[in-house]
């Protein structure tokens, strides 16, 4: 009579390629209005600590960075840019088109940055590629040494990040993440949104842009063209009011992308 084997050890092997590349480009917004208190926890209590926006956005930033310098210790390839606005020049006050200055720290670049302008200032403070201790140690410094000053030219910059992933293969799982506090602000508007739109016909990379405590008066405009803008490249507006929520949803919105 036949009488099946029994095997006492059973196993499955599975062989594949190594985690797809995943490229990410975060936006940091520098403009004077980041100058302002924002809550750390949100309330609890009926206590409402507070610190300064910016100072917010660039600790949950720099622990963010840290987490993906973490997992690309863990045999993940997840590449990594950083760009910042509205950092290094502005206007005496706050008054649009009066006495333009340049930050402390970036006297050297006085004369292109008043030929650039605050409708204008962006900067590539780390190009989208391979990420480790050492560009994380960099690009640390450079979010420390950040104040806010000038204006706001999101749409500047998202369309210019919207090319920076050209080097990162088709292959590769993009997305580009902006932390704002305001509507697009320009003296010389010379950016809208159909034009990131237009830029991203032929760069499809999904826009994530964090709504960071944006005052009432902006709160409407905002999300409308935010909301439109994300969601048309595959991407989401995500309003946060506090600093632990921002930390929360960065997290939450790179979960979504990459995974």
């Amino acid at each position: 009579d036949y009488k099946p084997h029994h095997y006492q050890d059973q196993s499955i092997t599975l062989v594949g390629d190594r985690l797809q590349r995943s490229s990410i480009e975060f936006i940091l917004d520098c403009s004077g209005s980041m100058e302002e208190q924002t809550s750390i926890r949100g309330e609890v209590r009926g206590t409402n600590d507070t610190a300064q926006r910016l100072s917010l956005a660039q600790a949950q930033l720099k622990t963010m960075l840290a987490e993906l310098v973490a997992r690309n210790q863990h045999n993940e390839e997840i590449h990594v840019g950083v760009r910042f606005f509205g950092h290094r020049v502005g206007w005496l006050n706050g008054i649009a088109n009066g006495t333009m200055l340049v930050q402390d720290g970036y006297q050297s670049q006085d004369t292109m940055l008043r030929k650039l302008g605050p409708s204008r200032d962006i900067e590539v403070a780390l190009t989208v590629g391979k990420f480790d201790d050492t560009a994380n140690e960099d690009i640390k410094h450079r979010i420390d040494g950040l104040k806010p000053y000038g204006e706001t030219p999101l749409y500047l910059a998202l369309k210019s990040a919207l090319e920076d992933f050209q080097a990162e293969g088709a292959d590769s799982r993009k997305c580009i993440i902006a932390i704002t506090d305001g509507k697009n602000n320009q003296t010389s508007p010379d950016t809208y949104a159909r034009d990131v739109l237009e830029t991203w016909k032929t760069h499809r990379v999904p826009i994530y842009i964090l709504g960071f405590d944006i005052t009432k008066d902006e709160a409407e405009q905002a999300t409308r063209e935010y909301s439109e803008l994300a969601a048309a490249t595959g991407g989401k507006f995500l309003p946060v009011n506090s600093g632990n929520e921002l930390l929360n949803t960065l997290r939450q919105t790179l979960l979504i992308d990459l995974y």
